[in-house]
């Protein structure tokens, strides 16, 4: 029913170019994953190119399982250590890159078994910033300092996608809190260094809270509105403030990719006389050039003479407040769902991002006195660990 967004990408650009996924011996310079590990916190890993100007996305996976995409050089991605269950002491890692010149995916894969051998833990501490740290709209210089050792590399992510290295001490990256939703992200470190001939690795995370005051970068449907009815055909079609530093606009109906656009303008004819009559949620996900992304949904009702689809089962949906509460103050924000092993929720009043969470239980207190004391729509978008997204919405009056 619901369809692996990122394959239905891949299907899309080796269809239109021509070709299926190559062997990338020669395109890759290589792919890096630790032979030892010093803590099991996360196994971080990276492919490396010859030209990575030449390089669109790379794609990761841990034997059959999507691990992350990357869109921006250095590229790379954390394995969770709690994937260790699942993915045994060894297995395939695999990477696949589309060439901007060549119009074309290549892939490497190569073998892995980075949880087979673990050496003495060294010492990585992040004096900026600390463990829960609050930041606030402004540059952070993610300071690490690791004592005991000669470190060859620190590669710094955040929400487990490399955004930087750095091969000196005091080992260092800046990233601006303004790129990034509010609510609570994982920064992490990966240092490199040698225990004898070996080539150690070991990952340090920490949680922190952006709770930025400026408003987030706006990012909307100009079409279709919010309850629009459709009949035939209607163009899909977003803006934003940071338009220009979009690279691609993925479309999602139903919780299934319609439609990837990596060219402006991010736009897309559909017709609804395919679709069974009813009720449907369209989302827009937009990538940046810096990393991150933004999200924007709208309910809509598709009106042709067809035959009308079954009531949508809501896999994930608010707990707290209820549909139609009238709310005053703080309140808390909960959400339900069943055995989805959900990563991310977002959450919107009307079309303006109130909060992201990347942990579970996903829920957050919500100072509703700023907002204009009249009806909202609430929304979530969800994306579980296989990069399926989940929707739902309720009607709240602020008072």
């Amino acid at each position: 029913m619901r369809k692996f967004a990122f394959s239905i990408l891949l299907f899309i650009l080796t269809e239109c170019n021509g070709g299926g996924v190559i062997d990338g011996a020669k395109f890759f310079q290589g792919l890096e994953v630790p032979s030892y590990l010093a803590e099991t916190e996360g196994v971080a890993v990276r492919a490396w190119f010859p030209n990575e100007s030449d390089v669109e996305a790379v794609y990761f996976y841990a034997g059959n399982r999507f691990a992350g995409a990357d869109y921006l050089p250095p590229f790379g991605v954390i394995i969770p250590s709690s994937w260790r269950v699942e993915l045994g002491n060894s297995f395939l890692l695999r990477a696949e890159a589309f060439s901007i010149s060549q119009k074309k995916w290549f892939s490497l894969t190569v073998p892995a078994s980075p949880f087979t051998k673990e050496t003495a833990a060294v010492t990585i501490k992040f004096f900026r910033p600390t463990s829960g740290e609050i930041i606030r709209d402004q540059f952070v210089d993610t300071l690490a300092s690791i004592p005991e050792r000669v470190v060859q590399r620190v590669d710094f992510y955040l929400d487990s996608i490399l955004w930087a290295s750095d091969y000196s001490s005091p080992f260092q990256s800046l990233w601006n809190s303004k790129d990034y939703l509010n609510g609570e992200h994982l920064l992490s470190a990966a240092a490199y260094f040698f225990v004898g001939s070996e080539n150690v690795q070991m990952v340090k995370t920490i949680p922190v809270v952006i709770s930025n005051l400026s408003a987030a970068p706006s990012f909307s449907f100009i079409t279709p509105s919010d309850n629009a009815e459709i009949n035939g055909e209607v163009l899909l079609q977003v803006e934003s403030e940071e338009y220009a530093r979009l690279r691609r606009v993925r479309f999602v109906l139903q919780d299934t990719e319609i439609f990837d656009d990596t060219r402006p303008p991010f736009e897309l004819l559909l017709d609804s006389r395919k679709y069974p009559d009813g009720d449907y949620v369209i989302i827009a996900e937009g990538e940046r050039d810096f990393g991150g992304s933004l999200m924007d949904g709208v309910l809509v009702h598709f009106r042709n003479g067809n035959p009308i689809q079954p009531v949508q089962e809501f896999p994930v949906q608010f707990l707290s407040p209820s549909d139609g509460a009238i709310l005053t103050g703080t309140v808390p924000v909960r959400i339900m769902y069943s055995s989805l092993k959900i990563e991310e929720v977002r959450f919107f009043l009307d079309r303006t991002p109130l909060y992201a969470d990347f942990f579970s239980p996903f829920e957050f207190w919500w100072d509703t006195t700023p907002y204009a004391k009249t009806g909202h729509l609430l929304r979530l978008i969800a994306r579980d660990r296989s990069g399926f997204f989940y929707s739902h919405q309720i009607r709240i009056t602020l008072q």
